[in-house]
C-alpha cells in the first residue's frame, strides 16, 4: 500500500497562502493607522505646549503690567489728579448703651 501521508493540495495551499495575505494587509493597514494617528496626536500636543507658553508669556506680562499701574508712584499720580485731601483727624462715634431699632 502506499503511504498515507497527508499532502497539502495546490488549492488548499493558495487558500491558506490567501487568507495569509489578506492578514498580513490587515496588519499593515492597522499599523499604517496608528503611525498617521500617533503623528496626529503628536502634533496635536506640540501645538498645546506652545500654546501654554504663549500663554505663560502672556501672563508674565499681565503681571508686569499690573505691578506697573498698580505701583506706588501711579497711585499717588492718580490721587492728586482725583483731587482727594489728605486725612487730618478720624472721629469714632461711640455708642456708649446698647441700642435697638423699633419700628
Amino acid at each position: 500500500m502506499f503511504n498515507q501521508t497527508k499532502i497539502i493540495s495546490p488549492i488548499r495551499h493558495a487558500m491558506i497562502f490567501g487568507l495569509l495575505s489578506v492578514c498580513l494587509f490587515c496588519l499593515l493597514g492597522f499599523y499604517v493607522f496608528q503611525l498617521n494617528e500617533m503623528a496626529q496626536d503628536r502634533n496635536i500636543i506640540q501645538n498645546y505646549k506652545l500654546k501654554i507658553i504663549e500663554s505663560a508669556q502672556a501672563n508674565k506680562n499681565s503681571e508686569i503690567n499690573f505691578a506697573q499701574i498698580n505701583s506706588l508712584g501711579s497711585i499717588e499720580t492718580l490721587v492728586q489728579n482725583l483731587n482727594f485731601e489728605p486725612i487730618g483727624k478720624i472721629n469714632y462715634i461711640r455708642i456708649l448703651e446698647p441700642a435697638m431699632a423699633i419700628k
